[in-house]
């Protein structure tokens, strides 16, 4: 997971996604029972939160990659919109009860969109932990401010603060970090085998380079070498942050001076 950097908001979240947003507000505030009980639910515009130009430009923010797993896929059709805090309903923890309603008033909060991946975002689901329950906003009268979310947010939290990498192992350093590995499953039979291809080349490439220096013979083949480790570290390329989690250990070695690591 790397840190992402939102850019400007959608014109459709700015006018329709505003608009429904306090519309929610207003539907809260006339039959709050109702909606606490789901005897009423709201009804999400698809349209406008998951439209093509929200999709994109967190498509664009996130070098088309899933916000939690790094995963990339040359299908134009693949993955979603996310909400981070769920917005029909909740589920506390593990082996919880549903709560009603969620985060309605977030719906279409350009800072509450992520890109997602199906697997992860099967798994996310409704999930929404946080370190102490009973700070939980369960409306829009009451602030986020005052929670403490167990999932890392990456446009607002440094995940690699909270989930390292041994090789290609993820890891967690913080709760925070071991809850979003443990909910997301981003240590996943699947996604492991996936990371562990990509690492093997990385080191295989890291250790040939490591060979080709020194040798004028062999310089273009060493700077071709180079080239890629770049490539591999740039925070577009898939998985880059198990790859610049490897890489640190030779950042101090002449034959890799003045590559740096994000």
């Amino acid at each position: 997971m790397i840190q992402i950097q939102l850019l400007s908001i959608p014109v459709i979240l700015q006018s329709n996604g505003t608009r429904e947003n306090q519309f929610n507000c207003v539907l809260f505030n006339k039959d709050n029972a109702s909606y606490n009980t789901k005897k009423k639910e709201f009804k999400f515009l698809r349209e406008i939160y998951g439209h093509s130009d929200v999709k994109n430009a967190l498509k664009t923010a996130q070098y088309k990659k899933c916000c939690y797993c790094e995963s990339i896929s040359e299908n134009t059709s693949y993955g979603a919109v996310e909400h981070y805090r769920p917005k029909g309903a909740v589920i506390p923890g593990k082996k919880q009860t549903k709560i009603y309603p969620g985060y309605y008033w977030l719906a279409y909060e350009w800072k509450n969109l992520l890109f997602i991946c199906q697997r992860c975002n099967t798994n996310k689901g409704a999930y929404f932990p946080l370190e102490d329950d009973s700070r939980r906003a369960r409306n829009h009268t009451q602030s986020i401010a005052n929670e403490s979310p167990l999932f890392i947010h990456p446009a607002i939290d440094d995940p690699s603060q909270h989930i390292d990498f041994h090789d290609d192992a993820i890891v967690s350093l913080t709760l925070k970090g071991k809850t979003t590995i443990e909910y997301l499953k981003l240590d996943r039979t699947d996604l492991f085998e996936s990371r562990k291809k990509v690492f093997v080349l990385f080191k295989h490439l890291v250790d040939t380079a490591r060979i080709f220096y020194g040798d004028i013979t062999l310089q273009n083949y060493y700077n071709e070498a180079l080239a890629i480790i770049k490539e591999y570290l740039s925070v577009s390329s898939q998985y880059s942050a198990m790859i610049n989690a490897y890489f640190k250990q030779f950042t101090n070695l002449p034959e890799f001076s003045g590559i740096n690591t994000i």
